[in-house]
């Protein structure tokens, strides 16, 4: 496993996603040492797509943002409105692929995202694992766009030189022409 330091975490959504991978694998080991058994699985809950509803019901539990209606239900404090899944995609700033790759069984790309893919009865562990491999892969990502940005600041910034002679063939071409 690699180390993550949070204050090298620029991204409130980064720290969201190892907030959120932490309990996981946190709660799962205390669940397994105090000999508690639960069965993970995929289910619709609030909204159409099955997923790892168990997960969205953690929310409360780890962000203040987030809380339970009166029927339980986890939703995101300043939009109520929105199912568990969209306030999810919305709340750790994610696309449809990254989101189904971390909460729905059988849709993980670990080509793309890292990871492993995952049946519909994983653990917390699953997720948590799988949660800390689509951070590395955000700080890859991230890492190579910032060695792109280095690159073309450094060629727009390098002044070009031109010699007295180019100058003069170019003055030349443009009196012919």
């Amino acid at each position: 496993m690699f180390k993550l330091n949070l204050i090298n975490m620029k991204n409130i959504y980064h720290t969201r996603l190892l907030k959120l991978a932490r309990h996981l694998g946190n709660q799962h080991l205390r669940d397994l040492l105090s000999n508690k058994v639960y069965h993970y699985s995929s289910v619709k809950g609030d909204c159409r797509i099955e997923c790892y509803y168990w997960v969205f019901r953690e929310f409360p539990k780890v962000f203040y943002e987030w809380k339970y209606n009166e029927e339980g239900v986890p939703y995101l404090r300043n939009h109520p409105e929105m199912n568990s899944i969209t306030a999810t995609a919305y709340f750790l700033n994610l696309d449809m692929d990254s989101l189904f790759h971390l909460f729905v069984s059988g849709y993980q790309m670990p080509g793309s995202y890292y990871g492993k893919c995952l049946e519909p009865e994983a653990t917390p562990s699953d997720l948590s694992s799988n949660l800390y491999e689509f951070i590395r892969h955000l700080e890859e990502v991230e890492a190579s766009w910032a060695k792109f940005d280095e690159v073309v600041r450094s060629i727009i910034l390098t002044p070009v030189k031109i010699n007295n002679n180019e100058r003069n063939k170019n003055k030349l071409s443009e009196v012919r022409a």
